[in-house]
């Protein structure tokens, strides 16, 4: 099963205008998952095209070079004449993934990723939640105008197709958000500040069915007075909630149709066990490099075999910190 992977931010022409740490989070991701397939299938060729300066990242990795004399699509489809099948490592932001999907889905290529339709609708974090009609307690209120929140109520600001957790606001109330309103952008949604604690679901999916592999806590930092980024995962630290998120999922789930590999789901948690909506990423995300160390497995393993026996309550906690900048 020869597999090439192109990772967006290592791939770009010019990937010294990324930020070292996405910079960092793509070279942890790219090296865990093309080490997976690597032993799963040990006489297949795995390879990661990338821009070629970025091969000192990967002493112990195939690298196929880009080139930018072709556009991205037709690099890829040529490479790709090498390889079976193709995975897509890209940001959903200003609809990156989805024209790169769609575009290689148009050309034919087997991709090991959710399909383009999938990744059209989970894309924009408003478009989501209008899809959700038969889920809709799981619903956090959104707002285009904050002014429609009342005045004395926290506000939670966030870009509706924002790469990861940046450009994440919390204001304590309108006049907060009011003073700093210099920091929004058009691209900006506000929501109803909701108490609990942040989990991120790792899913994996073979078309047919899916299984939660890990249910982990995200914990957040402030950047400034109000903006708050991901410091550190736990991996693991809600598999003993395996049920409720099974069902929370399967709901979510129910309102769309294409989800292929891994993607994830990421929620709240309040204190009396409710479960609300945050994001569906139709992607593998950071959190994969460390489903290993938790699994106790090679986690492609369920791609292969999605019935693969394991008891999610087994799984280790493992702690994986975000180094941000600052």
């Amino acid at each position: 099963m020869d597999i090439l992977v192109y990772e967006h931010i290592l791939g770009e022409e010019f990937s010294d205008k990324s930020s070292s740490l996405i910079l960092h989070e793509a070279i942890l991701i790219a090296k865990f998952l093309i080490k997976d397939f690597a032993e799963l299938y040990p006489n297949s060729k795995i390879s990661l095209l990338a821009n070629k300066k970025n091969k000192k990242f990967f002493s112990d990795i195939n690298i196929e070079y880009r080139d930018y004399n072709l556009k991205l699509v037709d690099d890829i489809a040529k490479t790709h004449k090498r390889y079976k099948n193709v995975l897509i490592l890209a940001p959903e932001e200003n609809m990156v993934m989805f024209n790169l999907v769609k575009n290689l889905e148009n050309k034919g290529i087997n991709l090991i990723n959710c399909n383009s339709d999938f990744i059209k609708t989970t894309t924009c974090k408003k478009n989501t939640y209008k899809f959700m009609q038969t889920s809709k307690e799981h619903l956090i209120n959104s707002y285009l105008d904050y002014k429609e929140i009342p005045s004395k109520k926290k506000i939670v600001a966030k870009i509706s197709d924002g790469l990861g957790s940046g450009d994440l606001y919390i204001f304590k109330n309108r006049n907060d958000l009011e003073d700093n309103i210099a920091v929004l952008t058009k691209k900006h949604f506000f929501q109803d500040y909701k108490e609990g604690k942040i989990i991120s679901i790792n899913i994996v999916s073979n078309k047919k069915k899916f299984k939660i592999i890990s249910i982990n806590e995200q914990i957040y930092e402030h950047k400034c007075s109000n903006e708050i980024s991901l410091k550190e995962i736990f991996i693991g630290k809600y598999n003993h909630m395996n049920i409720e998120f099974k069902l929370f999922t399967q709901s979510v789930m129910n309102n769309f149709d294409g989800e292929y590999g891994f993607f994830g789901i990421d929620a709240i948690l309040d204190k009396n066990n409710n479960i609300f909506l945050l994001e569906i990423n139709p992607r593998l995300t950071t959190s994969y490099i460390g489903l290993r160390s938790s699994l106790g497995f090679n986690p492609v393993i369920l791609l292969e075999d999605i019935d693969h026996k394991f008891n999610i309550n087994d799984n280790k906690i493992f702690l994986e910190k975000i180094k941000n900048e600052r």
